[in-house]
């Protein structure tokens, strides 16, 4: 099987970490916040979710965004699991904290895919996973 991009692409994304994750100022973010909440940093233009400060995080107090990679999670929920339909144009109250629930699948998903060889049949096995919907992602045994 050929290998999965494990690499982030936060122009596919829509800033789903900056938005769905809890952030500690103890665990190196430079404010608290909680999950399902956009980030004060996030500039949230249609498209774009964007980090006004991403050019000096660290030096900003923020090293925890520069330590945190999704290993490509976040466009896969977004592009493939949500179709590219944002958080942001769905107007229903639970959405968030079902695409913070699958994120978190999606990110333990990449993470063992990292661990793995691509030639290992559990790699295959993992790499179908990703293309479940909400419900069957949501559903999985970790």
């Amino acid at each position: 099987m050929d290998p999965v991009d494990l690499t982030p692409d936060c122009d596919s994304c829509f800033g789903l970490c900056c938005v769905l994750l809890p952030f500690r100022t103890q665990d190196g973010f430079g404010a608290d916040k909680v999950g399902g909440e956009p980030c004060a940093n996030l500039e949230l233009v249609k498209g774009a979710d964007r980090c006004r400060i991403h050019h000096r995080l660290e030096e900003s107090g923020w090293p925890g965004c520069v330590a945190f990679d999704c290993r490509g999670a976040g466009q896969q929920v977004a592009q493939v699991t949500y179709g590219g339909v944002s958080w942001r144009e769905r107007d229903e109250p639970w959405l968030r904290a079902e695409m913070g629930a699958v994120l978190s699948v999606m990110v333990t998903l990449h993470r063992r895919l990292a661990d793995l060889d691509s030639d290992d049949p559990a790699y295959a096995e993992i790499a179908a996973l990703r293309d479940g919907n909400p419900e069957e992602l949501l559903a999985l045994e970790l």
